[in-house]
């Protein structure tokens, strides 16, 4: 009888930040993949906050959710990153 492996999952988050920047923007052209930018808000028909897309990355492509290196996912810097991209930001408020 083989034993069974652990399930634990051991993340291993780069301590250069310019590391994790690129694993973060990689990460992200994996999630916009799928989808097109649109010039106007009214053209588009899928719309995410910026809470949703940092989520996202964090629960999907590698960066675990509540690991204190992780805290580069700053909302201004990925709007930043999503308009490089084509793709528009809209401040609906707090």
């Amino acid at each position: 009888m083989q034993e069974e492996g652990s399930n634990k999952i051991e993340w291993t988050i780069p301590s250069d930040k310019e590391k994790v920047q690129e694993v973060l923007l990689q990460s992200l052209d994996n999630l916009l993949a799928p989808y097109t930018p649109t010039a106007e808000e009214r053209d588009s028909d899928i719309q995410w906050s910026t809470n949703e897309i940092i989520a996202a990355l964090e629960t999907h492509y590698g960066l675990p959710q509540g690991d204190p290196q992780a805290s580069i996912i700053q909302a201004q810097r990925l709007v930043e990153m999503m308009t490089e991209r084509g793709f528009i930001a809209v401040i609906l408020g707090a």
